[in-house]
């Protein structure tokens, strides 16, 4: 074997100067660490964050977190946009007007046919006609912004429109269970409600306009 060659010893350290042994010892032990702070691309405002974690065309400043997407985006902000409020007012108008339209000229020979199943005209309450359509036209209103893309503009207010009161029609079934009024009525009234739904939608749509910003629209 060849021998090895001798390992060179470490050379000691020279100690430091005593100035500067002084300067170090006066540091403290452990610097504070500094605070870490995010980058300003990455900081995300309540905003921000309810429009990246529940997209919607209202975004709130309601922070999402604490109330929930769906309430947050549509039950509390919904509530304050112009287009809401339009929506409701065009909706209520076309109730009443389809209503009186429809049950006063297209169904009159049915009623009087029938006189016997309602009140005498004298004796009804046209107030409770005009809470029902105002009311229902709030419903159908925030349920029309809750679900219309502004993708397909009049077409798509139509179809949304009409499954929107596809349920009020469908639940006239009862009547026809628990009643005595005749089926050409129960369907009339069906009918009435589908077109009264397309018709709105479809005027709803006009009036919100198609949304060129919307994801769908791209």
């Amino acid at each position: 074997m060849a021998p090895r060659k001798p390992v060179k010893k470490l050379a000691a350290k020279k100690p430091l100067p005593k100035v500067v042994a002084k300067a170090m010892a006066k540091l403290p032990a452990k610097l504070p660490a500094k605070p870490a702070t995010k980058p300003a691309a990455a900081q995300t405002t309540p905003m921000a964050h309810n429009a990246a974690t529940c997209p919607c065309p209202c975004h709130p400043p309601i922070d999402a977190r604490k109330y929930g997407c769906w309430c947050n985006c549509h039950v509390l902000a919904l509530f304050c946009q112009k287009g809401t409020l339009a929506t409701w007012l065009l909706a209520a108008a076309m109730f009443v007007a389809f209503n009186m339209f429809w049950h006063g000229v297209i169904m009159m020979p049915s009623y009087l046919a029938t006189a016997t199943l309602w009140l005498p005209e004298e004796q009804m309450n046209p107030g409770y006609f005009l809470l029902a359509d105002v009311s229902m036209a709030l419903v159908f209103a925030i349920l029309f912004r809750l679900a219309y893309t502004g993708c397909g503009g009049l077409v798509e207010g139509a179809k949304l429109g009409a499954l929107i009161m596809l349920p009020v029609a469908l639940s006239l079934l009862n009547v026809l269970g628990s009643q005595t009024t005749p089926v050409e009525v129960v369907q009339m009234w069906a009918l009435g409600n589908i077109l009264l739904g397309a018709i709105t939608g479809a005027l709803a749509g006009w009036l919100l306009k198609p949304c060129s910003g919307s994801a769908c629209c791209k």
